[in-house]
């Protein structure tokens, strides 16, 4: 977020104008973002509109979208958890890993910007032991590689959080 920020400043200066069109032009891609990831998982056009009509108008990002320090952070954070999202209902639906590696390192560039999606380290593992406990026969491969490349992405984000902390 602090490199995103420096480069807005070395290109805008203090002229807040740009930081708006940027802020507001980041939340308009959120919002297509979203109308995608709903569509994907509802299949239904009016719903997906609906819902990321929502997420433009909604009162409540309205701070990090406004703040420029936040939305800095914020607005670049949400973008990429969004995409993250997006491929792994990809990976849901194809099952093929290659779909689930996106969507990891969509998050992982997600939480360098700011940390409110690391939920997804819990989120994930739990759609899918429910996605494979609906099915009558249990692939275990598409259920343990992801699982396993979770283990190894949460543990090096807080084996590295902690180094910093300390350091």
């Amino acid at each position: 977020a602090n490199l995103f920020y420096f480069w807005e400043y070395l290109i805008f200066n203090v002229n807040f104008a740009p930081y708006a069109y940027v802020s507001i032009a980041l939340h308009l891609i959120n919002g297509m973002l979203v109308y995608f990831l709903i569509l994907k998982i509802s299949k239904n056009w009016m719903i997906s509109f609906l819902g990321s009509s929502l997420f433009l108008v909604a009162s409540i990002s309205h701070q990090a979208v406004t703040w420029v320090l936040v939305a800095a952070g914020s607005l670049p954070s949400t973008g990429l958890f969004l995409a993250s999202l997006i491929f792994f209902v990809e990976y849901l639906k194809r099952l093929s890993l290659g779909y689930f590696v996106l969507s990891t390192v969509f998050f992982i560039f997600s939480i360098l910007f700011k940390e409110i999606s690391i939920f997804w380290l819990l989120l994930i593992p739990t759609v899918l032991c429910v996605k494979f406990a609906q099915k009558k026969k249990l692939d275990l491969f598409h259920l343990k590689v992801p699982i396993l490349i979770l283990v190894i992405v949460g543990t090096s984000y807080v084996l590295m959080r902690v180094f910093f902390l300390f350091s």
